[in-house]
């Protein structure tokens, strides 16, 4: 089939389920709409994007992608169909086909045409805060949240295995058939959902046809163990990058597996949703933790951008927070009978801040007894030899000397 052929089919395909999703929105007007049609409406958005995208029609992605998470909450209970919602739903749907209209015709797709639309369906998603979402999957979303602030981890709820599978361009030279791999998988199991990644699939006119593209992300429903599904893999385990995510996995799992591929986060982030090893919230809560502790400012920083205090507010409290440190280390070599040391951190931290009542009165004591003080026992031989290791303490901060 030569690519005329192969968007002739995509052409067809769309306008079907563009019907199909026109149909379940006129009937959603009336009457509420049962589990299985809130499906089958993401399903209809999802084909149409993942089948645009193969042909490199970037504006029909980009804005049925914002259908589909919106249809995505909706099937996961996190959004009821009002009637506002609705209507929107259809002015979606009459602008995909407009789209998919004009590259049947060979057009330049309007794809600003549809920012306002776009707009207002991201509207619905912006904030999961503020979306009505089940008590048990708020509460999961934020323990996940919870568990990466404090460094901790959590099981997600997926009760199957998930397998990331990429294999190399050249195992079909090799002899070996990818999709014989996961079809031998069904004498493990359930195959829950097989989600095929073309990203990697070049352009007609530069792929090599004994070449493989393809990666498969997998859910599968099995009690076999790691050993037994890696060893399914055996003859390929050199052509291909296999990693197996075991059911109710850590979070910090399946952040690795989107951190270890070098494909958009997002992306995969959808797939890892499409196949049910996550929620959608699980995966939002996951990554806007770990994105905010990867980009967090200090929080001086962020004080003064925000203009809570000044530069000058800063370096007085960060100065308050080293003379503070200084006095307390010399109480720790009071402690320890380091007295000398102790006196020169006292007089250190009033050389700091010479108003500050707490160091004059610990300089004037410990001064005025230094020479009835002496530095005894261990701590004298560990003052010896430090500062014999520093040349006579030359290289110690001078709080220290």
């Amino acid at each position: 089939m030569d690519l005329s052929q192969a968007l002739a089919t995509f052409l067809d395909e769309s306008r079907e389920l563009l019907a199909q999703m026109e149909e379940i929105l006129l009937r959603a007007e009336t009457a509420a709409l049962p589990t299985d049609e809130l499906h089958a409406l993401f399903r209809c958005a999802h084909t149409i994007k993942g089948s645009a995208g193969l042909f490199g029609l970037d504006a029909v992605v980009h804005f049925t992608h914002a259908v589909e998470s919106v249809l995505d909450r909706m099937r996961n209970g996190e959004l009821e169909l009002s009637d506002a919602l609705i209507n929107l739903l259809l002015e979606s749907q009459d602008h995909i086909a407009g789209l998919v209209a004009a590259v049947a015709a060979e057009r330049p797709l309007p794809e600003f045409e549809g920012a306002p639309l776009r707009a207002r369906l991201e509207a619905f998603c912006a904030s999961p805060a503020t979306l009505p979402a089940t008590r048990e999957e708020g509460a999961a979303a934020a323990e996940v949240a919870a568990a990466i602030d404090v460094g901790a981890s959590v099981a997600l709820g997926a009760e199957h295995w998930h397998l990331s599978l990429r294999f190399a361009p050249e195992v079909l030279k090799n002899g070996m058939d990818p999709l014989a791999f996961i079809h031998y998988l069904r004498t493990l199991g359930d195959l829950v959902h097989v989600e095929t990644i073309a990203d990697a699939l070049p352009e007609l006119a530069t792929g090599d046809p004994e070449c493989c593209y393809l990666g498969f992300e997998i859910a599968l429903r099995s009690a076999a163990t790691r050993a037994e599904i890696e060893s399914v893999f055996e003859f390929v385990q050199d052509s291909a990058r296999i990693v197996l995510v075991p059911p109710a996995a850590r979070v910090e799992e399946y952040l690795a597996l989107i951190e270890a591929l070098d494909e958009d986060p997002r992306r995969l982030g959808e797939i890892l949703v499409a196949c049910g090893s996550v929620t959608a919230r699980e995966l939002e809560a996951a990554l806007a933790a770990q994105h905010a502790q990867a980009e967090a400012p200090r929080v001086g920083e962020l004080l003064v951008e925000r203009r809570i205090i000044t530069t000058g507010d800063l370096t007085r409290y960060i100065r308050m927070q080293i003379e503070e440190a200084i006095y307390h280390l010399g109480l720790c070599y009071l402690d320890r009978n380091w007295n000398r040391k102790a006196i020169e951190c006292f007089q250190e931290a009033l050389e700091l801040n010479p108003n500050k009542m707490e160091y004059q009165q610990a300089v004037k004591i410990y001064e005025g007894i230094s020479g009835h003080m002496p530095v005894e026992g261990p701590a004298a031989q560990a003052m010896t030899e430090a500062e014999s290791l520093t040349s006579d303490g030359q290289n110690l901060p001078p709080f220290l000397k």
